[in-house]
């Protein structure tokens, strides 16, 4: 099919030996913060019991899985920073028209760039994740049984990865297609960003009652994308997550309840959340449940769909030059 021959070309153009190397040490950055600022310094003592320990690595990877994984790191840097220039970037060289001169559609070409940035996108990360596991093993010796419970997660993380790539690869796309100025577009998917992983925690903490009582959360991007990714997780057994993991995802995604201060306070103080003495796992925090998970993840696949067919129909009806 004439796409194919489009999506290898986009694939080789943008796995590059140096893009590749250089995007792979940035996604590797969480496994090496971990072990070197957070695990040694307060929970590397032998007072955390092997359930506890569990729970918080689980907690941790669901989180830098779930904002740098498939935030900053796979929807900016892997997919944004590429993406932005698919079809502008072929206008610009000269060599759309080149393209479209040829016998293959301009649906084709627009399908073979987006597979092809998609492709490229989880091919990066099923590297970076489980390195980041097997990076843990190696610089922390953790328990065969905590690595074992971080493995059954990769599965449904790279799943919501997957999910999380058709997303942002549509309207990454979109605005390549439909906005000429490079600044413009940069500007507009940075703020798209800003909305679905930052405006959420911001509006969830400081107005709490007018997020529920006007059900800001139909709009509230990272609840919606949080809310997809624990349809997927309550498909595996990793044991409970700390109520401090569980007020990280909280703060962050809203997928648990507790109030800003309960929240707050779980997040910076790390060694409240078990009794050293016994090693104790304390009750878990209430989840939310705004929305049925199953319906968060179909509408951010309608907003995928919408943005390509938003890209397709701009690319078809552009006068190429």
């Amino acid at each position: 099919m004439p796409f194919l021959v489009v999506m290898t070309k986009t694939i080789r153009d943008l796995l590059t030996a140096r893009r590749t190397v250089a995007l792979l040490a940035l996604g590797s950055i969480p496994g090496w913060f971990f072990p070197l600022a957070v695990w040694q310094d307060k929970f590397g003592d032998g007072r955390m019991s092997l359930e506890m320990q569990t729970g918080f690595l689980v907690g941790y990877f669901i989180l830098f899985s779930f904002l740098w994984m498939a935030g900053f790191f796979l929807s900016y840097l892997t997919i944004g920073s590429t993406g932005l220039g698919l079809i502008s970037g072929e206008s610009d060289r000269g060599t759309l028209l080149l393209m479209v001169s040829r016998p293959i559609s301009r649906t084709q070409i627009l399908l073979g760039k987006y597979l092809g940035l998609i492709a490229t996108a989880l091919l990066l990360e099923a590297i970076v994740l489980p390195g980041c596991i097997l990076l843990w093993w190696y610089l922390l010796g953790i328990d065969p049984e905590t690595v074992s419970a971080l493995v059954r997660l990769l599965p449904w993380t790279l799943a919501f990865s997957v999910l999380i790539a058709l997303v942002f690869s549509s309207v990454s796309v979109a605005l390549s297609t439909l906005v000429r100025s490079g600044p413009v577009r940069a500007a507009v998917f940075t703020a798209i960003l800003l909305a679905v992983f930052a405006a959420g925690p911001v509006m969830r903490l400081a107005w709490p009652d007018t997020y529920e009582d006007y059900k800001l959360y139909w709009v509230d991007g990272g609840y919606n994308t949080g809310n997809a990714y624990s349809l997927l997780l309550n498909r595996t057994e990793t044991g409970r997550m700390t109520p401090q993991g569980q007020a990280w995802i909280g703060i962050f995604n809203g997928n648990f309840k507790g109030g800003s201060g309960l929240l707050l306070s779980a997040f910076v103080e790390a060694t409240a959340d078990f009794d050293p003495d016994i090693g104790a796992m304390p009750p878990s925090l209430e989840r939310s449940d705004y929305i049925e998970p199953a319906v968060s993840t179909v509408m951010l696949l309608l907003i995928a769909g919408g943005a390509f067919w938003a890209a397709n129909a701009a690319l078809i009806r552009r006068e190429v030059q």
